[in-house]
């Protein structure tokens, strides 16, 4: 996954020296323990200056310790987070589907008006004329 996105995968025990590095930690352990504690988090900071740091715990059980959040310009999400995101995206499209829905109807009925008027049954004279006409309209 962290090839796919341009990262890259690091050893637990590497991750406080990729930390100084890296914007955005995704983890996801099959430990049963937390492996990232606040304390290991706050140790880094000073190296990486004022940039944030976005962990991304999809682990379950939870691979980071929640105070971590605690920390200056550290941003904790884990899978409920993102289950809540998702949930509200699809909100969010349900609700622009609705408008969508009501956009195409509005439309649909404005070209059906057109198509249904008087005017739109009429063909000029000089169509009319045209040899084949009245066999062209009888077969559309």
């Amino acid at each position: 996954m962290a090839a796919e996105f341009g990262g890259r995968a690091v050893r637990i025990e590497d991750s406080a020296a990729a930390m100084t590095e890296a914007d955005i930690l995704v983890s996801s352990t099959g430990s049963p323990e937390i492996v990232l504690r606040r304390e290991d988090v706050a140790k880094i900071l000073p190296a990486r200056g004022n940039r944030p740091l976005v962990l991304v715990d999809i682990a379950v059980p939870r691979d980071i310790d929640p105070a971590v959040a605690e920390l200056p310009n550290v941003f904790l999400y884990d899978i409920d987070d993102l289950e809540a995101v998702v949930r509200e995206n699809t909100k969010n499209r349900a609700q622009e589907l609705a408008v969508c829905h009501q956009i195409i109807a509005e439309h649909s009925a404005a070209l059906m008006e057109r198509f249904n008027s008087p005017l739109a049954n009429r063909a000029p004279a000089a169509v009319q004329a045209a040899p084949g006409w009245a066999l062209n309209r009888a077969t559309a």
